[in-house]
């Protein structure tokens, strides 16, 4: 597990997921359901309908008021957590790259989310093929899946609209959606859409260096800026005029993916490759309860 340190795993393992729209509907776990049926801890009545188990008849009602009522028992169920990462070349950037820390907070999510008992599927998108690591549910399958997210390469240009659609068959209506990527694609609109049409509380970790945040961070003067994706490069020179108009467009940028996130609660985090994953990033994460 050389991804994540055994500190952080043992902070991680007491940590939980909060959700506003995600829901649990499957299986057997640890969060107390919408769904009503054969649970342990009774909950309510309500009146009999046909095809009703009769099991669940009170007696103890009918023989007080005349009327068959069924009792109804909470159920503990699944939460669905879907961690999709860009794998895409232009992650490759800085050191330690986006890749990297992209690929240690998707463990992250992984096994608190497997720690919780929720249902866990992760996905790496790369040179335009998105693959899937088998489902799983325990902590004690992180190990493998670790070793899975540390095999191959980034590589391929960013395409989140295309890997919204290759994602979205494999998705459960009110699911918990975690794309790891530095979004600076400029179709993450429309990749946002197709994620949330498919009934997903989105919670977007956005990548970046501090080069990227901040140019000056690269020094001063004439500079060749190379696009990892393509190969094409750009001359400029690092001055107060060129860092103040990359600075202003930056921001827009994020200002509005921030938005776009955010609509219908979703949630949006930017996540220096400089930052400590437990004193910065999971503290970020609990100060504005994503996790508890």
């Amino acid at each position: 597990m050389s991804l994540l340190n055994p500190g952080l795993l043992t902070r991680l393992k007491r940590t939980r997921l909060v959700t506003r729209t995600a829901f649990p509907a499957s299986g057997i776990g640890e969060r107390q359901s919408r769904n009503k049926g054969a649970g342990l801890e009774f909950e309510d009545y309500r009146e009999y309908q046909p095809g009703d188990d009769i099991r669940h008849l009170d007696p103890h009602v009918y023989s007080r008021l005349g009327t068959h009522v069924v009792r109804q028992f909470a159920l503990s169920q699944q939460l669905q957590v879907t961690v999709l990462v860009d794998c895409s070349k232009s992650m490759d950037a800085g050191s330690p790259s986006k890749h990297t820390v992209a690929l240690q907070l998707a463990a992250m999510m992984a096994y608190m989310s497997a720690a919780g008992g929720d249902r866990v599927s992760v996905a790496k998108y790369a040179s335009g093929q998105l693959h899937w690591f088998p489902a799983f549910s325990n902590a004690r399958q992180t190990a493998e899946l670790f070793r899975w997210l540390e095999s191959g390469d980034a590589s391929g240009e960013t395409a989140l609209q295309q890997l919204a659609q290759k994602s979205a068959t494999g998705l459960q209506a009110g699911g918990m959606l975690i794309v790891i990527s530095d979004w600076l694609a400029p179709d993450f609109r429309e990749a946002i859409n197709t994620w949330r049409s498919r009934g997903q509380e989105i919670v977007g970790l956005q990548v970046l260096t501090p080069e990227e945040l901040d140019p000056a961070e690269a020094g001063r003067g004439p500079l060749v800026m190379s696009d990892a994706e393509t190969g094409a490069e750009l001359e400029i020179t690092l001055n107060e005029a060129s860092l103040a108009s990359y600075r202003k467009v930056l921001n827009d940028w994020l200002t509005t993916l921030r938005q776009e996130l955010r609509g219908f609660a979703g949630h949006h985090f930017l996540v220096r490759t400089d930052s400590s994953l437990e004193h910065d990033v999971l503290a970020d994460w609990q100060r504005n309860r994503l996790v508890r």
